[in-house]
């Protein structure tokens, strides 16, 4: 059965890039959305003694691919960075920030507690792993910061690391049974991951494929899968990470001329005749 040269466009699957010289997956998203290509070039035009335009020459054609996907991907962002993920280890571990708003309460009746548990082992310079502590009352009113000491007093708290053990200030006036101490410290975890973006990596350029969807124009029911092939193509490393719950994650990819190809490829449409 021959392809209808008309199809209709049904949905944009899945993107992946590889290495050109190993084939090796570089990454792969899902659930995209907006996905568009737009395509340019450079032109010059001939005038004529009446400045009318008589003739246009392009040349330097170029093609970019824009998109978002639903999640955060790990994979994508490393990518845009110009790095790799980091998955910690038992042996290799990352540091991590944490903060912890922990009610005082009381050991006994009206007796405030003299202490605080951490959920977590703080590092740093011992017996200062965590430098200052803030008091909160029940009202979410900051009302106190104390500064760490070897011991325990009136104006200064202790730390136990090892222990995961904060000794409270003997202050009576902001160490309350229903107020909280807010505390920030850095810790160790081995089940973490950590991407870092710096000034000198950039992303990789690879072979992109657009897995797409279409569907047959008189039958709706036959569905075929299509691709956009881009053979020398470079992920931009502009983009932005929303801090909300319903931002997108958006991405761009430019596509660079294949001179390792007859003529000088800039992508390819292919849609084979398999029904999906």
């Amino acid at each position: 059965m021959a392809i209808n040269d008309k199809l209709l466009f049904k949905q944009a699957l899945s993107a992946e890039m590889f290495s050109p010289s190993t084939g090796a997956l570089f990454w792969t998203l899902e659930d995209l959305k907006n996905v568009n290509i737009t395509f340019s070039a450079d032109s010059e035009e001939k005038t004529d003694a009446t400045n009318a335009v008589v003739a246009k020459y392009y040349q330097a054609k170029t093609a970019q691919v824009t998109g978002n996907t639903s999640f955060f991907t790990a994979s994508l962002i490393a990518a845009q960075f110009g790095t790799e993920r980091v998955d910690a280890t038992a042996l290799d571990k990352i540091q991590s920030p944490i903060r912890e708003k922990i009610k005082i309460g009381y050991s006994a009746g009206t007796t405030v507690n003299t202490t605080v548990t951490l959920s977590e082992i703080p590092i740093g310079t011992s017996g200062s792993e965590i430098p200052y502590i803030y008091v909160i009352d029940k009202n979410g009113v900051m009302v106190a910061k104390y500064e760490v000491g070897t011991t325990a007093s009136s104006t200064k708290f202790a730390i136990d690391a090892a222990n995961k053990t904060i000794t409270l200030p003997t202050d009576a006036t902001n160490i309350k049974g229903d107020s909280y101490v807010l505390v920030f410290y850095t810790y160790e975890t081995a089940t973490a991951y950590k991407i870092d973006n710096n000034a000198k990596n950039l992303p990789k350029s690879g072979t992109l494929w657009i897995e797409c969807l279409f569907t047959d124009i008189c039958d709706k029911n036959v569905e075929y899968h299509g691709w956009i092939v881009m053979n020398s193509a470079q992920l931009s490393p502009e983009t932005e990470i929303p801090l909300d719950k319903t931002g997108d994650f958006p991405f761009t990819i430019d596509s660079t001329v294949d001179y390792c190809s007859e003529g000088g490829q800039i992508l390819s449409v292919i849609v084979p005749e398999v029904v999906a």
